[in-house]
C-alpha cells in the first residue's frame, strides 16, 4: 500500500510537471505570435512565401534577396538589414533572404520579387559560402545541368570543399564538453528546433556555463593556423578561417567554376530588371574573418598562414566581382569597409562565439551603408 501510495504521488507530481510544461510551451508560442518572443530566438516567420516577413505585401519598394545574412540570424525579424533598411530610407522592403540559398537561388527568386513591382532589387552576396553554393547548386542537383560548363573535365563532379569544412566541424566538436559530444547533444538538438521552451532553457544554461564560448576557445587555441582569437574589452572572440578557407580558395577548380556561376547570375539578374524596368544594386558582405583580419594582425603582429591565405582569396573573389559590375554597370556597395570601422570604434557587431552571422549592431552597419549608397543614387528622389 505505502508503495503504491508512493508510486501514485510521484506520478501526480509527473503529470503536473509535463501539464506545466505544456502551459509554459503553449504561452511562449503565443508570445512569438504576438512579437513579443522573451528569447529573442524566435524565427518571426516565416510569411506564406517562407520568407521573414509579417506579411506579403502587394508591391514593394525594395526587395532584399539574399541568405542567412539577409534573414538576419542573431536577430529578430525588426533588427535584420532589410527591415532596418525600411525604417532608415522610408521605403517599404520586403525580406527574400533564405538560410542555405546562393546566387542560383537568387536568379530564380528574382522572378518573384519582380512581381511586387519593386523600385530596387538588392542582392545579399555573402562570401562565406556563396560562391561555393553556386558551384554546388549547379554540380550536386539535376535541376540547373544546363549551367554547367562542359569544357571541363569530371573533376568538378566531385565536390572537394565539404569534407574539408566537415574536417574542421570534427576538429571543433573534439573540443566541445562531454554533453555536447555525447548520445545526448543530438537529442538535445531535437528537443532545441521543436520546443521553444527547451530553447529558453537551453540558451540560458548556455550564457550561465558559456560552454559554446568555451569549446570554441579550446579549439582556436590547439589550432592556431585554423582559428584565431581576437580581444576586446574584456571579451575574447573566436573567428575560424580554417573553416572559411575552402569555399573561398581560388586553387580549387571548384571554387573557380563556382565564381564563374556567380558572375553569371548576376548577368542574368541584371537582365531580369532591367527588362521589368527595376534597379539593381548588389550588396557585397564579408566574412567575420575579413572585417577582424586587420585588427587581428594589428594586435597579434601577424595572421597564421590559413588566415593570411583566406584574406587574399577573399580579397580577389571581391576584386573580381567588382570589376565585373564596373564592366557591366551593376550598382554595388561594399559593407566591409563601414564593418572595420565599426568595430575599431568598439562596437560589438558580432558573437563572440563561432558564427559567422552579425549580432543586431552589425545588420545596422549594413543597413546604414546600403541606405546611404540608395541615397546617393536618388533612385528614390
Amino acid at each position: 500500500m505505502k508503495k503504491r501510495y508512493v508510486l501514485s504521488r510521484i506520478a501526480i507530481v509527473l503529470a503536473g510537471l509535463l501539464v506545466g510544461l505544456f502551459c509554459i510551451e503553449a504561452i511562449l508560442r503565443a508570445s512569438i505570435a504576438l512579437g513579443t518572443d522573451p528569447m529573442y530566438l524566435a524565427q518571426e516567420g516565416p510569411d506564406a512565401n517562407g520568407f521573414r516577413n509579417e506579411a506579403i505585401p502587394d508591391r514593394v519598394d525594395i526587395v532584399a534577396i539574399g541568405d542567412s545574412q539577409t534573414w538576419g540570424i542573431n536577430a529578430r525579424r525588426a533588427q535584420a538589414w532589410p527591415q532596418m533598411l525600411a525604417r532608415l530610407s522610408g521605403q517599404s522592403t520586403y525580406n527574400m533572404g533564405l538560410g542555405g540559398n546562393g546566387p542560383v537561388e537568387y536568379w530564380v527568386l528574382t522572378d518573384k520579387a519582380l512581381r511586387l513591382s519593386p523600385k530596387v532589387v538588392v542582392i545579399g552576396l555573402y562570401f562565406g559560402n556563396d560562391i561555393w553554393d553556386a558551384y554546388y547548386t549547379v554540380y550536386h542537383h539535376d535541376t540547373y545541368p544546363f549551367l554547367r560548363n562542359n569544357q571541363v573535365d569530371n573533376e568538378l563532379l566531385r565536390d572537394t570543399v565539404l569534407p574539408q569544412v566537415i574536417d574542421v566541424e570534427g576538429e571543433q566538436k573534439e573540443h566541445g564538453t562531454w554533453l555536447e559530444r555525447s548520445i545526448f547533444a543530438n537529442f538535445g538538438h531535437e528537443l532545441n528546433l521543436r520546443s521553444v521552451a527547451f530553447r529558453l532553457l537551453w540558451r540560458s544554461w548556455v550564457t550561465l556555463s558559456d560552454s559554446q564560448y568555451k569549446s570554441a576557445e579550446a579549439w582556436a587555441q590547439a589550432n592556431p593556423d585554423e582559428g584565431a582569437i581576437y580581444k576586446q574589452g574584456g571579451t575574447n572572440y573566436i573567428l575560424e578561417p580554417g573553416y572559411r578557407l575552402p569555399a573561398l580558395d581560388l586553387d580549387n577548380p571548384v571554387i573557380v567554376e563556382g565564381l564563374r556561376i556567380t558572375k553569371q547570375m548576376l548577368l542574368f539578374i541584371q537582365n531580369k530588371t532591367n527588362a521589368a524596368d527595376a534597379n539593381l544594386i548588389l550588396l557585397l558582405i564579408p566574412t567575420q574573418e575579413m572585417v577582424y583580419a586587420d585588427v587581428i594582425e594589428t594586435s597579434n603582429g601577424y595572421l597564421s598562414p590559413t588566415y593570411n591565405r583566406l584574406v587574399q582569396m577573399e580579397t580577389r573573389i571581391r576584386t573580381e566581382i567588382i570589376s565585373l559590375c564596373d564592366e557591366k554597370g551593376i550598382h554595388y556597395v561594399d559593407a566591409l569597409p563601414a564593418l572595420i570601422e565599426a568595430l575599431r570604434r568598439g562596437e560589438v557587431i558580432y558573437p563572440r562565439y563561432i558564427n559567422g552571422h552579425p549580432r543586431a549592431e552589425g545588420y545596422s552597419v549594413i543597413a546604414s551603408t546600403l541606405n546611404e549608397a540608395l541615397k546617393s543614387l536618388g533612385w528614390f528622389e
